[in-house]
């Protein structure tokens, strides 16, 4: 059975691969945060357990080569910009911004209010293209028996 992961995940497109990662990062981290919630009685456990879930069927469904994987992406950028709260890409996102905040040697409210906007902003256009990368690299159904139909056909019949 590890096996099969291992060899789908080899077979992914390296955007697919890039993508995978963050999902089982962004899975393990919303467990660490249902943890917390469950000792501390948190009110947002309801929210993390969806993001969770959200993380998880994208990670099991881009292995499975899915190309439906897309509306779980696009749910989790939906809910992700409504809530402010768990885009696929916020680490990345959260190091550039202690970056940024080193280099300038603080910020004003002023600039905090915008770049708030500015990280909203950036981590809704990359949930996005995360989305459309996950609908145009998997191939659909058709597509895939269509290819595992034309590799079965002999050599001997194509020939004239």
């Amino acid at each position: 059975m590890i096996k099969k992961w291992c060899r789908a995940f080899a077979e992914l497109n390296y955007w697919l691969k890039i993508i995978w990662i963050f999902c089982c990062a962004g899975a393990f981290i919303n467990l660490l945060l249902i943890c917390r919630d469950l000792a501390n009685g948190g009110i947002l456990l309801r929210l993390h357990i969806g993001f969770f879930i959200l993380y998880i069927g994208q990670v099991v469904f881009i292995l499975l080569k899915e190309r439906m994987v897309f509306v779980l992406s696009l749910l989790q950028a939906l809910l992700a910009f409504v809530s402010n709260l768990d885009f696929t890409f916020v680490p990345v996102v959260r190091v550039a911004g202690h970056l940024i905040y080193s280099v300038s040697g603080g910020l004003s409210l002023e600039a905090l209010d915008v770049y708030k906007y500015v990280l909203v902003s950036f981590c809704l256009t990359a949930e996005l293209l995360k989305t459309w990368l996950l609908y145009d690299l998997i191939p659909s159904a058709k597509k895939q028996t269509d290819e595992e139909n034309s590799s079965e056909i002999p050599a001997e019949s194509t020939q004239l």
